[in-house]
């Protein structure tokens, strides 16, 4: 329960802040120049304190989640260096601050109904009530922010990328660094698709629950 704890304890912190920022303030769309350059290159205060806390903590189950079996997976600890590493770089060279919003926090969002589904299986009595409404939250937001939207704001960031790529400003803004872009671009294809293998089991278990058998997979899911 320690492990959840601090897990759903970080995701709401996230998925709030973000959230606020993303949708309603609308921060990302103010504070950014509406250029590739400034979604690229530009900074926030906002997007640094998020960096660094989605930075703490992927290094942090990095090193944490080998001892608890159940979260543990080659896919898991994959996924969470790699988020670990973007989140350096967005914090050590300032790139895509723009970007980080969404991509390191705002995603977090559809983790807030597994916090409530684990309350329900730790605490049955108090919170099972959540369990049936969080199941298909879950369902939905992660369809929303980890399918459709991941997508929408990946192609946003390819476009962006591959102007200051091209047009040879990159080395302008991050002298011999352009190589930073070139790894953000990578892993973001990789847990593009990670998202939709994860979303792949979410669907088999929805199939389960009508009643048609599909092989088990371990993802260590969250």
């Amino acid at each position: 329960f320690a492990f959840e704890g601090i897990c759903g304890s970080v995701f709401i912190i996230m998925a709030y802040q973000s959230f606020r920022s993303w949708h309603v303030r609308k921060t990302p769309q103010k504070e950014f120049p509406q250029t590739p350059e400034g979604r690229v290159y530009g900074y926030s205060a906002e997007s640094e304190k998020l960096a660094a806390l989605s930075f703490v903590f992927q290094a942090w189950s990095v090193v944490f989640t080998p001892f608890i079996p159940e979260f543990y997976s080659s896919i898991m600890m994959g996924h969470h260096f790699m988020a670990a590493l973007v989140s350096y770089l967005a914090l050590q060279y300032q790139y895509y601050h723009y970007y980080v919003v969404f991509f390191l926090a705002l995603t977090e969002v559809s983790s807030i109904p597994l916090v409530m589904i684990s309350l329900g299986k730790y605490f049955p009595t108090a919170f099972s009530f959540a369990v049936p409404i969080a199941q298909p939250l879950f369902v939905i937001g992660f369809a929303y922010y980890r399918v459709f939207l991941w997508n929408k704001v990946s192609f946003a960031l390819w476009k962006d990328a591959i102007h200051v790529l091209s047009k040879g400003v990159a080395e302008q803004y991050r002298p011999k660094k352009s190589f930073c872009l070139y790894i953000i671009l990578t892993i973001d294809v990789i847990l593009g698709f990670l998202q939709l293998f994860w979303f792949t089991m979410i669907v088999g278990e929805i199939l389960k629950v009508l009643g048609i058998n599909v092989p088990d997979i371990n993802v260590g899911f969250e």
